[in-house]
């Protein structure tokens, strides 16, 4: 389906810009209507559109429980080698442990989460219908 300039704007203000059907029909100076016609006719663009940018700001952040992971796996390595180091003589090294136990445990509660969670379970917000309504 070719799309013409009109209809690519509307989906770039739905699926990118976040704004309501509303706020887009009065910025493009469309009728209301004809925007609900068209989110319906391109609600699958609008989704793959969506959901495109957001793995994209998964990515460029890096807001991914496989980086969670490797950055607390290189900590932990790095704490292991540092007690390794220690000679334990006057330097505190009970808190190392400490650390060393806490990143254990962050790296048991993402491997947990790993499993217990689908992919698309955290876009539920972020794909909701709100293109009808602008909450700002």
């Amino acid at each position: 389906m070719l799309l013409d300039n009109q209809q690519r704007e509307f989906i770039n203000k739905i699926a990118v810009e976040h704004k309501s059907v509303y706020t887009a029909a009065k910025e493009m100076g469309i009728p209301v209507n004809r925007l609900f016609e068209w989110y319906d006719d391109f609600l699958e663009e609008i989704t793959r559109i969506k959901m495109e940018h957001a793995y994209e700001i998964i990515d460029k952040y890096k807001l991914s429980q496989v980086s969670d992971l490797e950055y607390n796996a290189k900590l932990l390595n790095k704490l292991k080698a540092e007690l390794e180091n220690r000679d334990f003589s006057g330097l505190p090294t009970d808190k190392l442990y400490f650390l060393l136990n806490d990143v254990r445990q962050n790296i048991n509660k993402i491997l947990d989460s790993i499993d217990d969670v689908d992919d698309f379970d955290d876009f539920d917000d972020f794909l909701d219908d709100d293109e009808f309504f602008d909450y700002e």
